[in-house]
């Protein structure tokens, strides 16, 4: 029942009407962006940011990446910038554990889903991979004009 209540909430989502804001798409300049090379300085930062320790499907937690971190960092460089130059993403990065939590402290009663939301507790390496190229477009975006023709 859970399963199939958070599943229709997506195709809710997905089949919305959502009017979506647009611009013009020739008045775009992103010529000058470009994947900054990762380096391992950047990775531990970035792992430093990791607020929880959950252990996703890959049954790998932050800490003992952090805990085992000079002997993965080659290895884990050579990946995030071979993901980011090819376009590609690791496939066993992507599945997420979803955990139903309760919206509310006291419910009266505990069946509805509807008390529920859906947590999706992903890879470890996954966060860490997103917060480099969420920092890096941040980056681009505060010192660029996006819409400079």
């Amino acid at each position: 029942m859970m399963n199939n209540f958070f599943v229709q909430s997506i195709v809710d989502i997905n089949t919305a009407n959502v009017k979506a804001v647009t611009r013009n798409t020739n008045d775009f300049n992103d010529s000058n962006f470009h994947w900054t090379y990762i380096t391992p300085l950047m990775i531990h930062n970035a792992l430093r940011k990791h607020r929880s320790n959950a252990v996703s499907l890959d049954s790998v937690s932050p800490k003992l990446i952090k805990l085992i971190l000079p002997c993965l960092i080659p290895i884990i460089e050579h990946i995030f910038n071979f993901s980011l130059m090819n376009g590609v993403f690791p496939d066993t990065w992507k599945p997420a554990l979803v955990c139903p939590v309760l919206k509310i402290k006291n419910p009266t009663v505990i069946t509805i889903v509807q008390y529920y939301r859906s947590i999706s507790i992903l890879s470890a390496f996954f966060k860490t991979l997103e917060r480099l190229i969420y920092d890096q477009i941040c980056d681009y975006s505060e010192h660029t004009d996006l819409f400079d023709p």
